[in-house]
């Protein structure tokens, strides 16, 4: 659990659900492709996004900071921390888990430029199918080292 924590507060350490819509903690030296890729714009990113991401989504991308908690939320929009989730796999928003004063759980939820600008990163843009490359190549490795099967947001799902 120290390790954990150690890697939560670590300066070269993000936190995103980047391979398989697990907690995956990236390297600054691939943020730059990382970044290229979680702000691209494409499609597997918005299809299908239900009512409740988007509202989250555009919420988000007003107020560049916001916690779950202090939302002014309806029951038809569904669940918050569903739609968090699910931008959050489609790495549409950066976030990180929050106990309230009151003890419950809730997530702040940043853009990307808001993400960047308090990490102190300059968002330098790539050609997305460059960066798509590389993490693909990356995480292919991986995969081939360690007997893993973990996919990337982008990769279709593998056939049984």
């Amino acid at each position: 659990m120290r390790a954990l924590r150690l890697l939560e507060s670590h300066p070269d350490a993000l936190e995103a659900r980047l391979v398989s819509g697990k907690v995956t903690f990236v390297h600054s030296r691939i943020w730059p492709e990382f970044l290229t890729m979680a702000t691209s714009g494409q499609a597997w990113q918005f299809s299908s996004l239900s009512a409740g991401a988007k509202k989250l989504l555009q919420l988000t991308g007003e107020q560049g900071e916001l916690r779950t908690d202090t939302i002014r939320w309806s029951a038809r929009d569904g669940k918050i921390g569903d739609s968090a989730r699910e931008l959050e796999k489609r790495l549409l928003i950066f976030t990180r888990e929050i106990h309230t004063e009151r003890g419950a759980h809730a997530k702040i939820v940043q853009s990307w430029s808001n993400w960047a600008s308090r990490a102190n990163f300059q968002l330098q843009p790539r050609e997305v199918e460059s960066a798509k490359g590389m993490l693909d190549a990356l995480l292919q490795q991986l995969n081939q080292k360690y007997r893993g099967n973990g996919r990337l947001p982008w990769q279709t799902q593998a056939k049984p």
